[in-house]
């Protein structure tokens, strides 16, 4: 079933003081919500059409100023055909929880502008917001990924 893997990693994620909190279930979805001083998760399962994550980095007053999303878009999943993508992402939103769960995201600033790294593999991911819109941009390692900006560990 869409989400198991999923559901299987917030459990364990309380080992790593991770605490996800189930915060709405009923026989459609399931969300699960993670809230901290200075980011915010949302997991939403709905195993027969959507799966997805919502990252929002948050600033000291709680207002979002950044969001990654990782999520099945309009894809209906139940449809066979979807299967495998279904599946990876699946993977690839156990995979954040993962990274989350061992510190490795770091957050800055890049010319005054929230940013994010997120390790994908073998390669670097920068979120960075614009003027108008959000940007990202696979790099090969962490130190091209930071460029001029400021990062720590989130």
């Amino acid at each position: 079933m869409a989400g198991e893997k999923i559901i299987n990693k917030i459990k364990t994620l309380k080992d790593y003081g991770l605490a996800i909190n189930l915060y709405k279930e009923n026989e459609k979805e399931t969300i699960y919500i993670l809230n901290r001083e200075n980011y915010r998760i949302k997991i939403i399962i709905e195993p027969k059409r959507w799966l997805g994550l919502e990252f929002s980095l948050l600033d000291k007053t709680g207002k979002e100023m950044l969001t990654y999303e990782i999520d099945t878009d309009l894809y209906n999943i139940s449809e066979g055909r979807y299967t495998l993508f279904s599946e990876e992402i699946e993977s690839e939103i156990v995979e954040f929880l993962d990274i989350l769960s061992q510190h490795k995201i770091k957050v800055g600033k890049i010319r005054g502008k929230p940013a994010v790294i997120i390790p994908k593999r073998d390669k670097f991911l920068l979120i960075k917001k614009g003027w108008f819109f959000t940007s990202t941009k696979l790099y090969p390692n962490v130190k091209a990924a930071i460029g001029g900006g400021e990062f720590k560990d989130l």
